[in-house]
């Protein structure tokens, strides 16, 4: 059967068209190697390759193929030749190294975005599976596969994958199975068709043509052949420099074999004369030989020549039996039982038929036990595969929990040091406040008193205004009544009861104060009684609550004497008291140190 691979078929054809000059012209090739550079030594070693298709040196051009396509940093050439040496290890039937070398293929494809390379791994790992016997292993990864090929959105390659599966079926013998995926392969080839993908479509109506006549419907069997004939023709079209005598064996064979399903022997005997046309015996390839067997023993199981298609059938049973699956050694064991009987020979036809029996269910008992180890296998590979992931989610979520705590313990010292920082940068402001109001009190009272000096005692203690007064001077006798009758605790003191006590009037008492202080007389009053709350901070025990305070210095609520004392002082009252300790702390710490020395007595 063909592959998918086309590179492999140009390959193969090159390789059987001209093997007698292969070694010749590889000598000539290496004798120059050494000379070439860039894309010239590239071609030249893959040339190289094509002409030691499936031998040793292969693998050891392939190698070196690689190394200098890595070197010239050629990731195509690279993905290619990655590619081409799991084809090598696979073609030598190296079923650990096939899959070693394709898992890295499939990496550096897939790293690189090379997704025709990458399938075309996937595919020959499967068909690995399949050789092998893992058809569950080969049909899951061959689902997968197109899942894969599905979210590319790649014709061709979701085309490619639906064949692969097809081709799983057909070793299961689910043969109508098989040809529902080949048929879908072909009509998701047709929406990305061009004249370099006619090989897709041969090896897909190949698998057609061999299906349909397990089957048993030559109709469709031809309808396939002549559908492959077109597509050869569009291949030799694009690729004339190609040999193509291998395709034309392969196309006169499927014709042979079509004929006589049909009964027509004259054109079956043409279409074989046509194929031995093409045939070289230099190929080295057993399996054309034995499809020149299968031509004939089909021809003369037609004529009834039943000798010469024992004789043929002889061949393809040995054959089939050490290289083919078993159902096709199963169909050709059916047809040496027909010539038997066709021939009379009813006890060795009935024994052969008794032997296929008896080997059906041999082989349906070892499949049975090979499917149940495989599912056994396929279990435990699942529960591996499990654990290694719920292994990793534990050890996600334990970096993630670690990460969290991380950023929140980062988080909590970066708040703790602000916090300590604005507490520190608080206290600072405060302290300076403190002693501003502290220094601003000190200055209110040496002005107070210097006031007073400049001032008669007649006219300090003198309730009415005289005539000579200035208006500086009868605002000092306002704030020295003010501050003497504690006026200003009164939390009802009016404007106009201030100026009957002065002696003035209410509109000339307001621009008394308006003119010295740049205040009313509610903001004058209020200004009073802070400093007076000020002081009573200063001088008052702590079991003086600051609501106690408010109501004392004339405030009429907690909050109203709040919202005044942070206006003016940027600082609450607390603050203030805590500034007032700390400062008296400080001071006590200081007189111990530096104790002061009385004076000498003389």
């Amino acid at each position: 059967m063909l592959t998918l691979c086309f590179q492999a078929v140009l390959f193969l054809n090159a390789a059987f068209a001209q093997q007698s000059t292969d070694a010749e012209k590889s000598d000539s090739i290496l004798a120059v190697l050494t000379q070439l550079q860039g894309s010239e030594r590239l071609d030249a070693l893959k040339t190289l390759i094509n002409l030691n298709y499936r031998t040793l040196n292969e693998r050891r051009y392939t190698r070196m193929y690689i190394e200098e396509a890595a070197k010239q940093k050629n990731i195509q050439a690279e993905g290619w030749g990655r590619q081409n040496l799991m084809s090598t290890y696979y073609a030598q039937f190296e079923t650990d190294s096939v899959f070693i070398v394709g898992e890295e293929a499939i990496r550096f494809n897939r790293q690189h975005q090379l997704y025709s390379n990458v399938f075309y791994v996937r595919q020959q790992l499967i068909k690995r599976y399949l050789r092998d016997g893992k058809l569950i292993i080969a049909l899951r990864k061959a689902e997968e596969a197109f899942e894969d090929a599905k979210e590319l959105q790649q014709n061709i390659l979701m085309g490619l994958m639906l064949a692969v599966i097809g081709e799983v079926h057909y070793f299961m013998e689910q043969f109508e199975e098989a040809v529902g995926y080949y048929v879908e392969s072909v009509e998701m080839g047709e929406k990305s068709r061009d004249e370099e993908t006619s090989l897709y479509f041969v090896s897909n109506y190949n698998y057609l043509i061999y299906l349909s006549r397990q089957l048993k419907r030559p109709d469709e069997m031809l309808r396939y052949t002549d559908s492959l004939q077109v597509e050869l023709e569009r291949f030799a079209r694009k690729f004339p420099d190609v040999p193509m005598d291998s395709y034309h064996f392969l196309l006169a064979y499927n014709r042979a074999i079509t004929y006589a399903k049909l009964g027509q022997s004259e054109q079956a005997m043409q279409a074989i004369q046509h194929a031995e046309t093409f045939y070289n015996p230099q190929w080295n390839n057993r399996y054309h030989a034995t499809q020149i067997n299968e031509m004939y023993a089909e021809y003369y199981l037609l004529t009834g020549n039943y000798d010469k298609a024992l004789e043929h059938i002889g061949s393809l049973q040995k054959y089939y039996e050490d290289k083919g699956p078993e159902f096709a050694f199963q169909f050709a064991k059916k047809d040496y039982a027909l010539a038997l009987f066709e021939m009379g020979d009813y006890k060795n036809a009935a024994q052969t038929y008794s032997d296929i029996l008896v080997r059906k269910d041999s082989v349906n008992v070892q499949r049975f036990y090979a499917q149940i180890n495989e599912f056994r296998a396929i279990f435990q590979l699942d529960r591996a595969e499990m654990e290694v992931r719920q292994h990793l989610a534990d050890i996600r979520h334990q970096r993630m929990v670690n990460k969290v705590l991380s950023i929140a313990c980062f988080a909590l010292i970066i708040i703790v040091t602000l916090v300590l920082w604005n507490r520190k940068r608080i206290a600072k402001k405060n302290r300076g406040l403190y002693l501003q109001i502290v220094e601003q009190d000190k200055l209110s009272k040496e002005l107070e008193a210097e006031r007073r000096k400049n001032q008669t005692n007649a006219q300090g203690k003198q309730s009415e205004p005289s005539e000579n007064e200035t208006e500086e001077e009868l605002f000092a006798r306002l704030d020295f009544i003010m501050k003497e009758r504690r006026l200003f605790l009164n939390p009802d003191i009016k404007r106009q009861d201030v100026a009957e006590i002065i002696g003035l009037g209410d509109r000339a008492l307001h621009n008394y104060i308006k003119n010295n202080t740049g205040a009313n007389f509610s903001q004058y009053v209020i200004g009073l009684r802070l400093s007076y709350a000020c002081e009573l901070l200063l001088t008052v025990s702590e079991k003086y609550t600051i609501e106690a305070i408010a109501l004392e210095a004339g405030f009429s609520s907690r909050p109203t004497f709040y919202r005044h004392f942070r206006a003016k002082y940027e600082l609450s009252p607390e603050e203030f008291r805590a500034q007032s300790k700390i400062q008296k702390i400080s001071e006590n710490q200081s007189n111990q140190s530096h104790p002061r020395i009385p004076p000498a007595t003389s």
